[in-house]
């Protein structure tokens, strides 16, 4: 029992809230159709926007097969991905992605009413500039083209948002001087005679768009272990996007292999010129070796000397080997020593581990230095450090090698002294043959270091003509398929919700706001004093809607309140009722006379008395002469009778009607007169009812004169008129007994179903 009594209390707290909302379905109507007009109007000019991605794999470069030289080295060290991704974003290739793309001119065409459209491709006129502004441009020119159907053209120029000219012709091209230089505003394919264009180009130097695609384009690793960057952008244009991110990683391929063909280059030519040296020497070793045999006239030394060869084998492949090592060194510590080679790689190959991995490291920082070197500004921190290092590094390497190199001539010097010690020993040998023998030794050493640089030569060239670039592109740019932005028919469904909401909240923020009440529910809740009924507004031009055979709402309205008087006064003859309100326009003279005749229809005797002597109206509103006797006159004499100012009922009216009278000029004493007491005696002996239609209760104090005279008092309050505050004024002069047995009526509703048991009003 409990949770249904409680499921119909929400039920009828509910029910004001959902009728409240009935009435202003209109207002949900508008609302629903402005935001869905709103919402309709977004997606027209608000386009979808997409983000485009891309993925690029930076390879690392294996060492393992080339030993001989960090040949490998030409080629980059393993990628460092934090390093490439910052190349990728460097100004310098997004300056190139403006500039192969034509970026520096943004293109806006008024295509409907919609507004003005970025467009990638196909707009109608374009921006020509002279060679080379955009390359130093630091401002922005923006030209406004307006061209009419008849063809003329009107072009507005400005420079960091302030005119610097207009311009009109006859037709296009159009040039334009500007303190950066000449422009021609020209047609192009796309352009239509007879179509009128509406198009704004914003020109803009190459450094300014690159700043602005540096902030858009987004370079990430994929993850912390993996050597894939991701490229995003953000994108009302797929196209556009497609290419700027293709062009870039076009851009750093390219940047890529020209780097690593500029590095096998300089070793090539290093190669090349090692090899013309050793040209050269091998040629004179040979000819000497000619004229060493021609002036001695030795034929077949090589047969004479095989059996010597195969004794002193192991000592002469030793010296040779230390030669060749000793000679390896100084040609390292020749290239050292020259401030030429200062920054450039160092090709080696040596026995000794720790001095050739000082080597490769060596290579390695002078790998790093080329490439920050191509990046880099002047002056700039890391650049400086990076060559302090080299430098104290190419100190050690020359310190080490020098030692390696004295190191090495001792053990040559050593084996040349244990050679030459065999060689004593073999005194059948020829002094020609050991004569020869030394020639040949120094040709087999050039000869070998001459095929060492000669492969290596081979291995360069081949890298350079198998080059690939660095980066792999894993995925080229596409477009995600879910936009960034929020689907239309979700806008759709949001600008429904919203006009849905508007007008619950505008109507929640009016009832917060407003101090008067429109309801017989809202009535109920703000005070206990037993309401007789409620009269709803009627569209009648008469004071008097209640007649015989009315069955209008208001009529029956008036019916119900005649029932429920007989709770608050007992049925008997002679009864005073007091109708008053707060203030003036409630309707209380309404209530009086509808009431006043509802009770006459019953058969009953009813007399109305106006009692507002200050303001009568009475007359006036039942269109009575104001020239006949009133209340006040016979207050003030004693010579009429209550007779006297009785106005009798016609075929308007079924009840009577005294007056209020002339106004007075001492209004509280003369209703405190024993006239009064007298009056009402009279009434009441000759009336069943007698309704006083007195003056406001809130503005003056006249009625609580009359109060003693009363039986009833029927309080009349009107919706969306009396406010909070008199409400509470009356239940104060309820609870302080200043009126007696106070009723309210509720004047002025809006017209619901249900009055007047479903007839409609007339």
């Amino acid at each position: 029992m409990a949770h249904n009594n409680t499921s119909q209390s929400d039920i009828i707290q509910l029910r004001p809230i959902l009728l409240r909302w009935w009435s202003a379905r209109w207002w949900f109507i508008l609302s629903v159709a402005v935001c869905l007009t709103i919402a309709f109007i977004f997606c027209k000019i608000c386009t979808e926007k997409y983000e485009i991605h891309a993925s690029l794999l930076i390879e690392e470069d294996d060492k393992s097969n080339l030993n001989q030289i960090s040949i490998s080295d030409l080629f980059g060290n393993k990628g460092n991905i934090n390093d490439e991704r910052f190349i990728i974003a460097s100004h310098a290739l997004m300056r190139e992605t403006v500039k192969e793309l034509g970026l520096e001119r943004t293109h806006l065409v008024a295509r409907d009413w919609t507004g003005k459209r970025h467009l990638y491709h196909n707009y109608p006129v374009d921006v020509q500039s002279s060679v080379g502004i955009a390359d130093t441009l630091r401002q922005t020119l923006e030209f406004k083209i307006k061209v009419s159907k008849a063809g003329i053209v009107k072009v507005k120029t400005y420079l960091n948002g302030d005119r610097l000219s207009t311009i009109k012709s006859d037709s296009l091209p159009v040039s334009v001087k500007t303190p950066c230089g000449l422009f021609n505003i020209i047609p192009t394919a796309e352009y239509q005679k007879g179509k009128a264009v509406s198009s704004t180009i914003v020109f803009e130097g190459y450094g300014a768009v690159a700043e602005d695609l540096m902030e858009d384009i987004s370079i990430e690793p994929a993850s912390k272990k993996s050597n894939v960057i991701k490229i995003s952008m953000p994108t009302h244009d797929i196209e556009y996007a497609q290419d700027i991110i293709n062009t870039l990683i076009n851009k750093y391929n390219i940047r890529s292999i020209s780097q690593r063909s500029e590095e096998g280059n300089r070793t090539i030519q290093f190669i090349d010129s090692r090899l013309e040296l050793l040209t050269d020497d091998l040629a004179d070793t040979e000819a000497e070796a000619e004229s060493f045999k021609k002036e001695r006239n030795i034929a077949d030394i090589v047969g004479e000397a095989e059996y010597q060869t195969l004794k002193k084998g192991k000592t002469e492949q030793a010296l040779i080997e230390a030669n060749t090592e000793a000679e390896i060194l100084k040609m390292a510590l020749d290239f050292l020593s020259q401030p030429q080679n200062a920054y450039q790689l160092l090709p080696a190959s040596l026995e000794n581990k720790s001095l050739q991995e000082a080597i490769d490291q060596y290579n390695k920082l002078i790998l790093k230095h080329i490439n920050l070197e191509k990046t880099a500004r002047p002056g700039n921190r890391q650049l400086e450090m990076l060559s302090e290092q080299i430098d104290a590094l190419r100190s050690n390497i020359i310190t080490s090698v020098s030692r390696a190199y004295q190191s090495r001539m001792v053990a040559v010097n050593q084996l040349k002294s244990e050679y030459g010690s065999a060689q004593s020993k073999l005194g059948e040998i020829p002094s020609q043959e050991r004569g020869f023998r030394d020639i040949s030794r120094r040709q087999a050493v050039k000869e070998k270091l001459y095929l060492f640089l000669l492969q290596n030569r081979e291995q360069t060239a081949m890298m350079l003509a198998n080059a690939t670039p660095k980066g792999v592109v894993i995925d080229e740019a596409f477009a995600l398929k879910e936009p960034l932005t929020m689907k239309k028919r979700y806008v759709y469904l949001i600008a429904l919700v919203i006009g849905l909401m508007i007008p619950p909240v505008v109507i929640a923020i009016k009832s917060l706001l407003r101090n008067k009440f429109s309801t017989l529910e809202e009535l109920r809740s703000l005070t206990s004093l037993p309401i007789l009924g409620e009269i709803s507004q009627t569209r009648s031009s008469s004071p008097i809607v209640v007649y015989e055979g009315a069955q209008s709402s208001a009529a029956e309205l008036f019916r119900q309140i005649r029932s429920h008087l007989q709770f608050i006064i007992p049925s008997k003859r002679g009864n005073v009722i007091l109708i008053t309100s707060t203030s003036s326009g409630e309707g209380k003279s309404f209530i009086s006379v509808n009431l006043a005749e509802t009770l006459a229809l019953g058969g009953k005797k009813v007399v109305v008395v106006g009692a507002d002597v200050r303001k009568p109206r009475l007359a006036t509103y039942l269109e009575i002469s104001e020239r006949r006797q009133g209340l006040t006159a016979y207050l003030a004499s004693n010579q009429l009778t209550p007779a006297d100012m009785i106005i009798s009922g016609d075929n308007k009216r079924l009840f009577d009607v005294i007056l209020s009278g002339a106004i007075p000029p001492n209004p509280a004493e003369l209703l405190l007169s024993d006239r009064v007491e007298t009056l009402f005696e009279y009434l009441s002996s000759n009336y069943d009812y007698i309704l006083i239609d007195s003056a406001p209760v809130g503005m003056v104090s006249d009625t609580f004169t009359l109060d003693r005279v009363a039986q009833a008092t029927i309080y009349v309050v009107r919706a969306n008129k009396t406010t909070f505050d008199d409400i509470n004024f009356v239940n104060n002069i309820a609870d302080e007994k200043r009126l007696t047995n106070v009723a309210l009526v509720l004047n002025g509703t809006i017209s619901r179903k249900g009055y007047g048991y479903g007839y409609s009003e007339n």
